[in-house]
Protein backbone atom coordinates (compact mmCIF):
# COMPACT_ATOMS: atom_id res chain seq x y z
CA UNK A 1 0.00 0.00 0.00
CA UNK A 2 2.69 2.52 0.95
CA UNK A 3 4.60 1.57 -2.19
CA UNK A 4 1.54 2.29 -4.35
CA UNK A 5 1.08 5.57 -2.48
CA UNK A 6 4.62 6.59 -3.46
CA UNK A 7 5.89 6.94 0.09
CA UNK A 8 8.60 4.34 -0.46
CA UNK A 9 10.66 3.48 -3.50
CA UNK A 10 11.89 0.04 -4.49
CA UNK A 11 15.42 -1.04 -5.35
CA UNK A 12 15.98 -4.48 -6.85
CA UNK A 13 19.58 -5.68 -6.87
CA UNK A 14 20.79 -9.25 -7.17
CA UNK A 15 17.19 -10.39 -7.22
CA UNK A 16 16.45 -8.88 -3.80
CA UNK A 17 13.74 -6.28 -3.43
CA UNK A 18 14.55 -3.53 -0.93
CA UNK A 19 12.42 -0.61 0.16
CA UNK A 20 13.66 2.83 1.12
CA UNK A 21 12.03 6.05 2.23
CA UNK A 22 11.54 8.29 -0.79
CA UNK A 23 11.51 11.40 1.41
CA UNK A 24 14.36 10.56 3.80
CA UNK A 25 16.12 13.61 5.19
CA UNK A 26 13.43 15.99 3.92
CA UNK A 27 10.63 18.09 5.36
CA UNK A 28 7.38 16.65 4.04
CA UNK A 29 4.38 18.64 2.83
CA UNK A 30 1.03 17.08 1.90
CA UNK A 31 -0.23 17.95 -1.58
CA UNK A 32 -3.99 18.33 -1.82
CA UNK A 33 -6.30 18.66 -4.80
CA UNK A 34 -8.57 21.68 -5.17
CA UNK A 35 -11.10 20.04 -2.84
CA UNK A 36 -8.57 19.61 -0.04
CA UNK A 37 -8.12 15.84 -0.36
CA UNK A 38 -4.50 14.75 0.13
CA UNK A 39 -3.32 13.01 -3.04
CA UNK A 40 0.49 13.13 -2.77
CA UNK A 41 3.47 14.46 -0.84
CA UNK A 42 6.46 16.63 -1.53
CA UNK A 43 9.73 16.73 0.39
CA UNK A 44 12.20 19.61 0.57
CA UNK A 45 15.77 18.99 1.66
CA UNK A 46 16.79 20.51 4.97
CA UNK A 47 20.41 21.07 3.95
CA UNK A 48 21.39 21.46 0.29
CA UNK A 49 22.71 18.33 -1.44
CA UNK A 50 24.86 18.53 -4.52
CA UNK A 51 23.34 16.79 -7.50
CA UNK A 52 19.89 16.51 -5.92
CA UNK A 53 16.82 18.60 -6.60
CA UNK A 54 15.50 20.89 -3.90
CA UNK A 55 12.15 19.09 -3.97
CA UNK A 56 11.14 15.43 -4.38
CA UNK A 57 7.51 14.63 -5.18
CA UNK A 58 5.35 11.57 -5.10
CA UNK A 59 5.40 9.80 -8.46
CA UNK A 60 2.68 10.45 -11.01
CA UNK A 61 -0.35 8.24 -10.42
CA UNK A 62 -4.08 7.86 -10.84
CA UNK A 63 -4.81 10.48 -8.18
CA UNK A 64 -1.77 12.71 -8.63
CA UNK A 65 -1.39 14.43 -11.98
CA UNK A 66 1.42 16.89 -11.34
CA UNK A 67 0.70 18.72 -14.60
CA UNK A 68 -2.71 19.78 -13.28
CA UNK A 69 -2.21 20.16 -9.50
CA UNK A 70 -1.41 23.57 -8.03
CA UNK A 71 -0.08 23.57 -4.49
CA UNK A 72 -2.25 25.52 -2.03
CA UNK A 73 -5.20 26.02 -4.36
CA UNK A 74 -7.55 24.31 -1.90
CA UNK A 75 -6.68 27.01 0.65
CA UNK A 76 -6.61 30.05 -1.64
CA UNK A 77 -9.18 29.43 -4.39
CA UNK A 78 -11.88 31.58 -2.79
CA UNK A 79 -9.51 34.54 -2.37
CA UNK A 80 -8.30 34.07 -5.96
CA UNK A 81 -11.92 34.19 -7.15
CA UNK A 82 -12.62 37.22 -4.94
CA UNK A 83 -9.62 39.24 -6.19
CA UNK A 84 -9.67 37.94 -9.76
CA UNK A 85 -5.90 37.46 -9.58
CA UNK A 86 -3.82 34.33 -8.99
CA UNK A 87 -0.26 34.93 -7.81
CA UNK A 88 1.90 32.10 -9.13
CA UNK A 89 5.15 31.09 -7.36
CA UNK A 90 7.56 28.22 -8.01
CA UNK A 91 7.95 26.26 -4.78
CA UNK A 92 5.85 25.06 -1.87
CA UNK A 93 7.88 27.10 0.63
CA UNK A 94 7.30 30.20 -1.50
CA UNK A 95 3.55 29.58 -1.33
CA UNK A 96 3.51 28.91 2.43
CA UNK A 97 5.66 31.93 3.30
CA UNK A 98 3.68 34.23 1.00
CA UNK A 99 0.40 33.01 2.49
CA UNK A 100 1.67 33.56 6.04
CA UNK A 101 2.80 37.04 5.00
CA UNK A 102 -0.74 37.99 4.03
CA UNK A 103 -0.85 37.10 0.32
CA UNK A 104 -3.95 34.89 0.38
CA UNK A 105 -4.39 34.48 -3.41
CA UNK A 106 -1.15 32.55 -4.06
CA UNK A 107 -0.54 29.09 -5.55
CA UNK A 108 2.60 27.16 -6.46
CA UNK A 109 3.58 24.96 -9.36
CA UNK A 110 3.96 21.51 -7.86
CA UNK A 111 7.14 19.76 -8.96
CA UNK A 112 6.85 20.38 -12.68
CA UNK A 113 6.95 23.05 -15.35
CA UNK A 114 3.88 25.28 -15.65
CA UNK A 115 1.48 23.65 -18.10
CA UNK A 116 -1.69 24.44 -20.08
CA UNK A 117 -3.55 22.10 -17.73
CA UNK A 118 -2.59 24.32 -14.79
CA UNK A 119 -3.99 27.27 -16.70
CA UNK A 120 -7.27 25.50 -17.39
CA UNK A 121 -7.63 24.94 -13.64
CA UNK A 122 -6.84 28.56 -12.78
CA UNK A 123 -9.19 29.89 -15.43
CA UNK A 124 -12.12 28.68 -13.32
CA UNK A 125 -11.17 31.17 -10.62
CA UNK A 126 -9.46 34.24 -12.13
CA UNK A 127 -8.81 35.99 -15.44
CA UNK A 128 -5.48 37.52 -14.32
CA UNK A 129 -2.19 35.81 -13.53
CA UNK A 130 0.69 37.45 -11.66
CA UNK A 131 3.89 35.47 -12.15
CA UNK A 132 6.30 35.75 -9.23
CA UNK A 133 9.08 33.27 -9.93
CA UNK A 134 12.60 33.14 -8.50
CA UNK A 135 14.88 36.05 -9.36
CA UNK A 136 17.53 34.00 -11.16
CA UNK A 137 18.21 33.01 -14.80
CA UNK A 138 16.24 29.77 -14.46
CA UNK A 139 13.32 31.68 -12.96
CA UNK A 140 13.51 34.21 -15.78
CA UNK A 141 13.38 31.45 -18.40
CA UNK A 142 10.41 29.83 -16.64
CA UNK A 143 8.68 33.21 -16.48
CA UNK A 144 8.99 33.74 -20.24
CA UNK A 145 7.64 30.25 -21.01
CA UNK A 146 4.72 30.75 -18.61
CA UNK A 147 3.91 34.14 -20.12
CA UNK A 148 3.57 32.60 -23.58
CA UNK A 149 1.26 29.84 -22.37
CA UNK A 150 -0.91 32.15 -20.26
CA UNK A 151 -1.37 34.72 -23.03
CA UNK A 152 -2.41 31.95 -25.43
CA UNK A 153 -5.08 30.89 -22.93
CA UNK A 154 -6.47 34.44 -22.81
CA UNK A 155 -5.14 35.48 -19.40
CA UNK A 156 -4.18 39.00 -18.51
CA UNK A 157 -0.60 38.56 -17.30
CA UNK A 158 1.56 40.66 -15.02
CA UNK A 159 5.06 39.90 -13.76
CA UNK A 160 6.24 40.55 -10.24
CA UNK A 161 9.77 40.61 -8.89
CA UNK A 162 11.32 40.53 -5.46
CA UNK A 163 14.47 42.64 -5.01
CA UNK A 164 17.83 40.93 -5.31
CA UNK A 165 18.65 37.33 -6.25
CA UNK A 166 15.97 35.95 -3.94
CA UNK A 167 12.93 33.74 -4.14
CA UNK A 168 9.70 34.91 -2.46
CA UNK A 169 10.26 32.69 0.60
CA UNK A 170 13.69 34.21 1.27
CA UNK A 171 12.30 37.72 0.77
CA UNK A 172 9.49 37.15 3.28
CA UNK A 173 11.97 35.73 5.78
CA UNK A 174 14.19 38.82 5.47
CA UNK A 175 11.40 41.40 5.02
CA UNK A 176 8.21 40.22 6.73
CA UNK A 177 5.04 42.10 5.81
CA UNK A 178 6.43 43.63 2.60
CA UNK A 179 5.68 41.04 -0.10
CA UNK A 180 2.22 42.42 -0.90
CA UNK A 181 3.76 45.81 -1.74
CA UNK A 182 6.20 44.15 -4.14
CA UNK A 183 3.35 42.27 -5.82
CA UNK A 184 1.47 45.53 -6.30
CA UNK A 185 4.45 46.75 -8.32
CA UNK A 186 3.96 43.96 -10.87
CA UNK A 187 4.26 45.19 -14.46
CA UNK A 188 2.69 44.20 -17.77
CA UNK A 189 4.35 41.60 -19.96
CA UNK A 190 5.78 44.15 -22.37
CA UNK A 191 7.05 46.31 -19.50
CA UNK A 192 8.74 43.20 -18.12
CA UNK A 193 10.47 42.50 -21.44
CA UNK A 194 11.46 46.15 -21.92
CA UNK A 195 12.81 46.48 -18.36
CA UNK A 196 14.84 43.24 -18.48
CA UNK A 197 16.30 43.79 -21.95
CA UNK A 198 17.20 47.46 -21.48
CA UNK A 199 18.72 46.64 -18.10
CA UNK A 200 21.03 44.12 -19.74
CA UNK A 201 22.06 45.89 -22.96
CA UNK A 202 23.43 49.34 -23.72
CA UNK A 203 21.13 51.08 -26.19
CA UNK A 204 23.94 53.46 -27.15
CA UNK A 205 26.02 50.66 -28.66
CA UNK A 206 25.11 49.52 -32.18
CA UNK A 207 25.54 45.79 -31.53
CA UNK A 208 23.46 45.96 -28.35
CA UNK A 209 20.87 48.08 -30.13
CA UNK A 210 20.38 45.33 -32.73
CA UNK A 211 20.02 42.71 -29.99
CA UNK A 212 17.44 44.84 -28.15
CA UNK A 213 15.46 45.39 -31.32
CA UNK A 214 15.51 41.70 -32.23
CA UNK A 215 14.28 40.53 -28.83
CA UNK A 216 11.57 43.15 -28.38
CA UNK A 217 10.27 43.22 -31.94
CA UNK A 218 9.67 39.46 -31.68
CA UNK A 219 7.45 40.11 -28.66
CA UNK A 220 5.66 43.11 -30.16
CA UNK A 221 4.86 41.08 -33.27
CA UNK A 222 2.87 38.63 -31.14
CA UNK A 223 0.54 41.32 -29.77
CA UNK A 224 -2.97 40.83 -31.20
CA UNK A 225 -4.03 44.44 -30.65
CA UNK A 226 -2.63 46.85 -33.27
CA UNK A 227 -3.03 49.89 -31.03
CA UNK A 228 -0.98 48.22 -28.28
CA UNK A 229 1.61 47.05 -30.80
CA UNK A 230 1.93 50.59 -32.19
CA UNK A 231 2.33 51.97 -28.66
CA UNK A 232 5.27 49.66 -27.93
CA UNK A 233 6.83 50.31 -31.32
CA UNK A 234 6.77 54.02 -30.46
CA UNK A 235 8.37 53.25 -27.08
CA UNK A 236 11.09 51.17 -28.73
CA UNK A 237 11.68 53.78 -31.40
CA UNK A 238 12.10 56.51 -28.80
CA UNK A 239 14.42 54.54 -26.54
CA UNK A 240 16.61 53.29 -29.38
CA UNK A 241 16.55 56.53 -31.37
CA UNK A 242 15.51 54.57 -34.47
CA UNK A 243 12.79 55.60 -36.90
CA UNK A 244 9.49 53.73 -36.66
CA UNK A 245 9.46 52.64 -40.31
CA UNK A 246 12.84 50.92 -39.93
CA UNK A 247 11.57 48.97 -36.92
CA UNK A 248 8.37 48.05 -38.75
CA UNK A 249 10.39 46.74 -41.72
CA UNK A 250 12.58 44.69 -39.39
CA UNK A 251 9.55 43.30 -37.54
CA UNK A 252 7.89 42.19 -40.79
CA UNK A 253 11.00 40.16 -41.66
CA UNK A 254 10.92 38.24 -38.37
CA UNK A 255 9.44 34.74 -38.16
CA UNK A 256 6.51 34.35 -35.79
CA UNK A 257 7.69 32.00 -33.05
CA UNK A 258 5.62 28.93 -32.36
CA UNK A 259 5.56 29.19 -28.57
CA UNK A 260 5.23 25.53 -27.53
CA UNK A 261 2.42 25.00 -30.10
CA UNK A 262 0.02 26.59 -27.63
CA UNK A 263 -2.70 26.67 -30.30
CA UNK A 264 -2.80 22.87 -30.07
CA UNK A 265 -3.07 23.02 -26.30
CA UNK A 266 -5.95 25.46 -26.55
CA UNK A 267 -7.81 22.92 -28.70
CA UNK A 268 -7.21 20.26 -26.05
CA UNK A 269 -4.74 18.16 -28.03
CA UNK A 270 -2.89 17.04 -24.91
CA UNK A 271 -1.02 14.34 -26.80
CA UNK A 272 1.23 17.10 -28.18
CA UNK A 273 2.40 18.04 -24.69
CA UNK A 274 5.03 15.33 -24.30
CA UNK A 275 7.20 16.04 -27.36
CA UNK A 276 6.96 19.79 -26.88
CA UNK A 277 7.22 20.25 -23.13
CA UNK A 278 9.02 17.12 -21.86
CA UNK A 279 12.29 18.11 -20.21
CA UNK A 280 14.26 15.58 -18.20
CA UNK A 281 16.96 16.47 -15.69
CA UNK A 282 19.44 15.78 -18.48
CA UNK A 283 17.68 18.26 -20.80
CA UNK A 284 17.99 20.92 -18.10
CA UNK A 285 21.65 20.11 -17.50
CA UNK A 286 22.41 20.28 -21.22
CA UNK A 287 20.77 23.71 -21.42
CA UNK A 288 22.73 24.89 -18.38
CA UNK A 289 26.04 23.52 -19.67
CA UNK A 290 25.58 25.16 -23.08
CA UNK A 291 24.62 28.47 -21.51
CA UNK A 292 27.85 28.30 -19.46
CA UNK A 293 29.89 27.69 -22.60
CA UNK A 294 28.25 30.50 -24.55
CA UNK A 295 28.68 32.84 -21.58
CA UNK A 296 32.47 32.64 -21.99
CA UNK A 297 33.81 36.15 -22.50
CA UNK A 298 36.51 35.41 -25.08
CA UNK A 299 37.65 32.78 -27.59
CA UNK A 300 40.19 31.21 -25.24
CA UNK A 301 37.64 30.80 -22.46
CA UNK A 302 35.10 29.35 -24.90
CA UNK A 303 37.65 26.88 -26.31
CA UNK A 304 38.46 25.69 -22.79
CA UNK A 305 34.74 25.23 -22.06
CA UNK A 306 34.23 23.42 -25.37
CA UNK A 307 37.08 21.02 -24.63
CA UNK A 308 35.70 20.24 -21.16
CA UNK A 309 32.36 19.30 -22.71
CA UNK A 310 33.59 17.16 -25.62
CA UNK A 311 35.95 15.25 -23.32
CA UNK A 312 33.01 13.85 -21.35
CA UNK A 313 31.31 10.57 -22.18
CA UNK A 314 27.90 12.20 -22.34
CA UNK A 315 28.95 14.34 -25.33
CA UNK A 316 29.18 11.33 -27.63
CA UNK A 317 26.39 9.56 -25.82
CA UNK A 318 23.86 12.34 -26.42
CA UNK A 319 24.77 12.51 -30.10
CA UNK A 320 24.22 8.78 -30.59
CA UNK A 321 20.81 8.53 -32.26
CA UNK A 322 20.34 4.91 -31.21
CA UNK A 323 21.04 5.71 -27.59
CA UNK A 324 19.11 8.94 -27.92
CA UNK A 325 16.00 6.92 -28.69
CA UNK A 326 16.07 5.90 -25.03
CA UNK A 327 14.51 9.27 -24.22
CA UNK A 328 17.45 10.73 -22.32
CA UNK A 329 16.80 14.08 -23.98
CA UNK A 330 14.15 15.42 -26.33
CA UNK A 331 14.77 16.06 -30.02
CA UNK A 332 15.22 19.82 -29.66
CA UNK A 333 17.86 19.45 -26.94
CA UNK A 334 19.80 16.91 -28.99
CA UNK A 335 19.63 19.10 -32.11
CA UNK A 336 20.94 22.16 -30.25
CA UNK A 337 23.70 20.08 -28.64
CA UNK A 338 24.71 18.66 -32.04
CA UNK A 339 24.88 22.18 -33.43
CA UNK A 340 27.17 23.21 -30.58
CA UNK A 341 29.52 20.27 -31.24
CA UNK A 342 29.48 20.88 -35.00
CA UNK A 343 30.02 24.65 -35.11
CA UNK A 344 31.07 25.70 -31.61
CA UNK A 345 34.75 24.99 -32.15
CA UNK A 346 34.92 27.49 -35.00
CA UNK A 347 34.41 30.76 -33.16
CA UNK A 348 32.12 30.21 -30.19
CA UNK A 349 29.12 31.80 -31.89
CA UNK A 350 26.06 30.56 -33.74
CA UNK A 351 25.63 31.95 -37.24
CA UNK A 352 22.24 32.53 -38.84
CA UNK A 353 23.05 29.87 -41.45
CA UNK A 354 23.77 27.34 -38.70
CA UNK A 355 20.49 28.16 -36.95
CA UNK A 356 18.59 27.31 -40.13
CA UNK A 357 19.56 23.67 -39.61
CA UNK A 358 17.28 23.60 -36.56
CA UNK A 359 13.52 23.23 -36.38
CA UNK A 360 11.59 26.28 -35.25
CA UNK A 361 11.12 24.92 -31.71
CA UNK A 362 14.83 24.04 -31.51
CA UNK A 363 15.68 27.58 -32.65
CA UNK A 364 13.51 28.87 -29.82
CA UNK A 365 15.37 26.69 -27.34
CA UNK A 366 18.72 27.90 -28.68
CA UNK A 367 17.55 31.52 -28.37
CA UNK A 368 16.63 30.91 -24.72
CA UNK A 369 20.03 29.34 -24.02
CA UNK A 370 21.86 32.25 -25.67
CA UNK A 371 19.71 34.80 -23.85
CA UNK A 372 20.40 33.04 -20.52
CA UNK A 373 24.11 33.13 -21.35
CA UNK A 374 23.82 36.87 -22.00
CA UNK A 375 21.81 37.64 -18.88
CA UNK A 376 23.45 35.33 -16.35
CA UNK A 377 26.44 36.50 -14.36
CA UNK A 378 28.51 33.47 -13.35
CA UNK A 379 31.28 34.00 -10.81
CA UNK A 380 33.46 31.16 -12.08
CA UNK A 381 32.35 29.66 -15.39
CA UNK A 382 35.08 27.01 -15.50
CA UNK A 383 34.35 25.68 -11.98
CA UNK A 384 30.59 25.68 -12.59
CA UNK A 385 31.09 23.92 -15.93
CA UNK A 386 33.25 21.18 -14.41
CA UNK A 387 30.70 20.67 -11.62
CA UNK A 388 27.79 20.58 -14.08
CA UNK A 389 29.63 18.18 -16.39
CA UNK A 390 30.22 15.86 -13.43
CA UNK A 391 26.50 15.96 -12.58
CA UNK A 392 25.73 15.20 -16.22
CA UNK A 393 28.06 12.18 -16.21
CA UNK A 394 26.25 10.91 -13.12
CA UNK A 395 22.80 11.43 -14.65
CA UNK A 396 23.69 9.64 -17.89
CA UNK A 397 25.45 6.80 -16.09
CA UNK A 398 22.54 6.32 -13.67
CA UNK A 399 20.07 6.35 -16.55
CA UNK A 400 22.05 3.67 -18.38
CA UNK A 401 22.36 1.63 -15.20
CA UNK A 402 18.59 1.68 -14.68
CA UNK A 403 17.99 0.69 -18.30
CA UNK A 404 20.45 -2.21 -18.13
CA UNK A 405 19.01 -3.49 -14.84
CA UNK A 406 15.54 -3.42 -16.39
CA UNK A 407 16.76 -5.32 -19.46
CA UNK A 408 18.44 -7.96 -17.27
CA UNK A 409 15.13 -8.67 -15.51
CA UNK A 410 13.35 -9.17 -18.84
CA UNK A 411 16.04 -10.98 -20.86
CA UNK A 412 15.49 -14.73 -21.44
CA UNK A 413 18.63 -15.54 -23.44
CA UNK A 414 21.49 -16.64 -21.13
CA UNK A 415 24.27 -15.31 -23.38
CA UNK A 416 22.65 -11.92 -23.67
CA UNK A 417 21.96 -11.85 -19.91
CA UNK A 418 25.66 -12.47 -19.19
CA UNK A 419 26.58 -9.60 -21.50
CA UNK A 420 24.07 -7.33 -19.78
CA UNK A 421 25.42 -8.31 -16.35
CA UNK A 422 28.93 -7.30 -17.47
CA UNK A 423 27.60 -3.92 -18.62
CA UNK A 424 25.75 -3.48 -15.32
CA UNK A 425 28.97 -4.17 -13.40
CA UNK A 426 30.86 -1.68 -15.57
CA UNK A 427 28.22 0.99 -14.97
CA UNK A 428 28.21 0.19 -11.25
CA UNK A 429 31.98 0.56 -11.13
CA UNK A 430 31.76 3.88 -12.93
CA UNK A 431 29.10 5.06 -10.46
CA UNK A 432 31.51 4.36 -7.61
CA UNK A 433 34.33 6.08 -9.51
CA UNK A 434 32.23 9.19 -10.07
CA UNK A 435 31.19 9.22 -6.41
CA UNK A 436 34.86 8.99 -5.41
CA UNK A 437 35.76 11.89 -7.71
CA UNK A 438 32.94 13.97 -6.23
CA UNK A 439 34.13 13.23 -2.67
CA UNK A 440 37.71 14.22 -3.48
CA UNK A 441 36.77 17.35 -5.43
Amino acid sequence: MIERAGLVAVSEKSGTKKYYDRFRGRIMFPIADHNGDVIAFTGRYITEREGEGKYVNSPQGVLYNKSAVLYGLDKTKMEIRKTGVAVLVEGQMDMIMAYQDGVKNVVAVSGTAFTPQHLLVLKRYAPTLCILFDADPAGDMATRKSIALALAQGFTVTVGKVPGEKDPADFVFDHPGKLEKEIQKAVSVMEYYFDSVFAKYNAKKLDDKKIIAGILLAQIKKLPNKVEAHHWLEQLSGRLGTRMEYLEDEMRSLKTEDEFTVDMYARGEEKTEKPVMRRTNIDKLVEHILSLAYAAKDKAAFTKAYNVIVACEFAEFLRDVEKGSRDLVNEDTRAVFDLFIKYGKIDGTVSDDAKQELSETAQNLLSEILLTADIAEYENIEAELVSSARRMENEVNDSELRRLESEVRQEKDDVRRDQLFREVRERGAKKMQLASQKASA
